[in-house]
């Protein structure tokens, strides 16, 4: 999340030139700086079902896939808070995870307590 490969976080999706050339350090950072609050959107792919090699964990099919869709969450979660305290509080599982095109291979919400 800090220096991504090919110098941005969607490296593997879009076209070159046609998506943001970023990292999550500097999009968090300057929300944090402006005060403003994101809601970060937790997904395993994106529109175009990439990156390839994650459809395996699409959706989750054993317990193994869960452990594994737990680590990312959490790792997400504990370095944007407790590594770097960007002070994001609002979290959603995909955006519509009962809507295929949104990346959830799985039928159904996903629910979650802290």
């Amino acid at each position: 999340m800090t220096e991504p490969p090919k110098g941005s976080d969607y490296w593997w999706s879009g076209k070159p030139g046609t998506v943001w050339e970023g990292n999550a350090r500097t999009i968090f950072s300057s929300l944090k700086q402006a005060n403003i609050r994101p809601v970060v959107s937790i997904r395993n792919v994106d529109n175009s079902w990439k990156p390839s090699w994650v459809m395996q964990l699409n959706p989750p099919r054993n317990q193994e896939d869960w452990n594994e869709w737990w680590e990312q969450v959490f790792a997400t979660v504990y370095w944007l808070n407790v590594r770097n305290d960007y002070r994001v509080d609002d979290w959603e599982i995909h955006n519509e995870p009962d809507h295929r095109a949104q990346g959830w291979g799985g039928l159904g919400r996903i629910i979650l307590s802290w």
